[in-house]
């Protein structure tokens, strides 16, 4: 494997995460599926903000693997980040991995565990390849 193809591999897995906080600030029956299950069905408008910001860290991360690896980010031209930034995505991808396969909820669980596995290994992927 190249780190080309791991981080084309996590964008492709990050998608349905992404997916996912949408369709909760939307309003989206998925509590059960986030924030530990502690919200099942509709996450309250209190706490909807917190899939907004998952959304944004998401999509920073992916874009901050895409160019670790040496790929273009999109038409983004401008945009860069420094070289270090991909220490604290794996930092942030080794906790997602150890909250999600701890967390209470056994959807969740079961879910995202696997997910954030493939994440994690992808972010190990485009830095030790």
């Amino acid at each position: 494997m190249t780190p080309e193809i791991a981080a084309k591999i996590y964008a492709i897995a990050m998608i349905p995460p992404v997916v996912l906080q949408i369709a909760l600030i939307f309003g989206a029956p998925w509590g059960h599926l986030t924030m530990g299950g502690k919200f099942p069905g509709v996450l309250p408008l209190r706490v909807r903000w917190i899939a907004a910001l998952q959304i944004a860290v998401q999509v920073t991360m992916t874009l901050v693997v895409w160019q670790a690896a040496g790929l273009q980010l999109l038409a983004i031209s401008n945009l860069t980040f420094p070289d270090w930034a991909i220490w604290i995505v794996l930092v942030l991808a080794v906790l997602s991995c150890i909250g999600n396969w701890a967390t209470p909820s056994r959807m969740e669980r079961y879910l995202w565990g696997p997910t954030t596995l493939v994440l994690l290994g992808c972010v190990i992927g485009v830095i030790v390849l």
